[in-house]
């Protein structure tokens, strides 16, 4: 397992999960070697072998909520958003976790089911009133729905965040510019965001929204 941190550290990631595999054939029924194989093929961008690897790990502890989410998180990241949305309400049964319900919003909203998503993220931002990614995928679900005014509300509130990272700003640059706001969105993204990367990433998301398609909703989660 070292030596596969140290390799992977190198940047050699073809011989560091060849590693990891080898640290989970000597060691079965460890835990450790499937996450970080799942966290490198994740790292990567092959959300394929990340599923494998944390389907192999949720089969060593089923009841274990945040295996369920990495593996549901390299679901949806597949493109597999039936089975990403099982292991997140398994996942839920088990837990009460903010991310959770970040996960399930996101994967509501890439079907288009706005409705659900928005439900999703307004419980966990109940629980944690400053997540700013929560509140971020908020504002971008309201504004692809064409709630600007209630897009605009949440955007101001993380645009003026202390805490708020240069990811979180781009992001809230793209939802502005969702709403039509591009004067304040360009005020407010990173320095690569300039005015052809704004409309780039508002065209992109606005060809998920139109692909997306409506999934049978199921009951809203309650608040309280």
């Amino acid at each position: 397992m070292r030596i596969a941190e140290q390799t992977e550290a190198r940047g050699d990631f073809q011989t560091s999960s060849g590693l990891y595999l080898r640290a989970h054939d000597i060691l079965p029924e460890h835990l450790a070697p499937l996450l970080k194989l799942g966290a490198l093929h994740d790292r990567i961008g092959e959300p394929q072998s990340a599923a494998e690897a944390y389907r192999l790990a949720v089969e060593l502890e089923p009841d274990n909520a945040d295996v369920l989410r990495a593996f549901g998180l390299s679901l949806l990241a597949a493109g597999q958003t039936e089975m990403a949305l099982e292991q997140f309400h398994r996942a839920l049964r088990l837990a009460e976790d903010p991310r959770l319900y970040n996960a399930l919003g996101v994967a509501y909203d890439s079907t288009g089911a706005r409705a659900v998503a928005q439900a999703y993220y307004r419980v966990g931002l109940d629980m944690t009133p400053e997540h700013l990614t929560l509140s971020t995928n908020l504002a971008l679900s309201l504004a692809l729905s064409g709630e600007n005014e209630a897009a605009a509300l949440v955007l101001d509130r993380v645009a003026v965040s202390a805490a708020a990272s240069p990811a979180h700003r781009n992001m809230v640059a793209v939802a502005f510019a969702l709403t039509g706001d591009e004067i304040r969105a360009l005020s407010i993204g990173g320095p690569e965001m300039g005015r052809d990367e704004l409309r780039r990433s508002v065209a992109a998301y606005r060809e998920i929204g139109d692909r997306a398609v409506a999934i049978t909703q199921p009951s809203l989660p309650q608040s309280d």
